[in-house]
């Protein structure tokens, strides 16, 4: 399944140039785990990088808010501390070079990036399961505005996806704590709504979209 991972602050606006590229990290590698008991390891982006992605493309595709194609990465370098990216934003599009204007001046600074778990293990320390991401493959990566479910409580998307009666509504609980929109619309579409029981399966995704929600 898709999955998606958020950095604060790794975009900085001297970094944005006037050409449309940027530069920054999109990942970090080895420990602390971040918040979803996750440690990326290093060599974990080697394979994806070399072919091009999950598209086997001759790029990896820009991506922002992981909704809209905004350019596409032109360099990477897998660094000590972690997977450094340089991309191209396509200056030719509106919606884009409005991208890039939020980025030089500073008001969006979040990268993310989703991506599939090729290998994996995991290893507990100190009582706490950790996974170790080994190989993985990249769909996409981008700057975001704002970290997933920033403004999201505990007791809201209980409530909301306990209440919801069509896929329209778990589609928008879905992309509002983090899943992109089709990643929403096929969670959505494979779950009977009038099943309790499924509908606690939608939580438990939830609450692997994002672990400090602790659903």
């Amino acid at each position: 399944m898709r999955e998606y991972k958020q950095l604060s602050a790794h975009i900085k606006a001297e970094d944005v140039k006037e050409d449309g590229t940027f530069e920054g990290y999109i990942s970090t590698f080895g420990g602390p785990m971040d918040s979803y008991r996750d440690i990326v390891d290093y060599g974990a982006f080697t394979d994806t990088i070399a072919h091009g992605g999950r598209n086997r493309s001759e790029f990896i595709p820009t991506f922002v808010n992981h909704t809209r194609l905004i350019g596409k990465w032109i360099d990477w370098d897998e660094m000590k501390k972690g997977l450094w990216g340089k991309a191209q934003i396509n200056m030719e599009v509106p919606y884009a070079r409005d991208v890039h204007a939020f980025l030089k001046a500073g008001d969006m600074s979040g990268m993310s990036f989703s991506f599939d778990v090729l290998e994996k293990e995991y290893i507990t320390r100190a009582g706490v399961e950790v996974r170790h991401l080994k190989k993985l493959e990249l769909w996409e990566a981008g700057p975001v505005d704002f970290p997933a479910n920033i403004n999201t409580s505990i007791g809201k998307v209980k409530s909301d996806i306990k209440s919801a009666t069509t896929k329209r509504e778990v589609e928008k609980i879905l992309r509002d704590v983090g899943l992109s929109n089709g990643d929403a619309k096929f969670v959505a579409s494979n779950f009977n709504l009038r099943d309790e029981g499924e509908k606690n399966e939608i939580l438990e995704i939830v609450r692997k979209q994002n672990i400090e929600l602790k659903i």
